[in-house]
Formats: structure tokens, C-alpha cells, sequence
């Protein structure tokens, strides 16, 4: 029997990938819900320091955003919002 010593070679395939771009296997870093998260976070670590160190905001007002509705006679005038 004879014996044939057959060199192995080794070859680099080179294969291209299809990658979609609208595919995306993790999330993006500027998904929206987290920005929202760290920012809720944010708010409430500015407002604990606010607090601790006595800087608390001025409440804010309520600005009415109806027209103004008056009739006004000749003893008063009448706001018809209120009614």
C-alpha cells in the first residue's frame, strides 16, 4: 500500500454579509423611552438638591387662556367666564 501525503490548503472565503441598515440588532443609544428616563432622573435629582439646599422654585401660575368675555352694563361689568 502506498501511502499519499496530500497537502491541505486552507483557504479565506471571503463572503459578503447582507446587512440592511433598517435592521438593527441592539437598540440605538439615542432611543427616545432611555433620554426620557434620564431625564425624569435628572429633574428629580435637581429638585432633591433644590430642596436640600433651600432653593426651591417659585410655584408656577396658572395663566387663564380664555378671551375676555364682558358685557358691561351701567352699574358693572360682568365677566362670562365666570358665570
Amino acid at each position: 500500500m502506498a501511502q499519499q501525503n496530500s497537502t491541505l490548503t486552507l483557504s479565506k472565503c471571503q463572503t459578503a454579509t447582507n446587512v440592511s441598515p433598517l435592521e438593527r440588532e441592539s437598540p440605538p443609544k439615542n432611543d427616545f423611552s432611555l433620554v426620557q428616563r434620564k431625564r425624569q432622573r435628572d429633574l428629580k435629582i435637581l429638585d432633591r438638591l433644590r430642596e436640600i439646599h433651600g432653593l426651591k422654585r417659585k410655584p408656577v401660575r396658572h395663566i387663564r387662556c380664555n378671551p375676555l368675555n364682558y358685557v358691561c352694563t351701567a352699574t358693572a361689568c360682568i365677566d362670562l367666564n365666570r358665570i
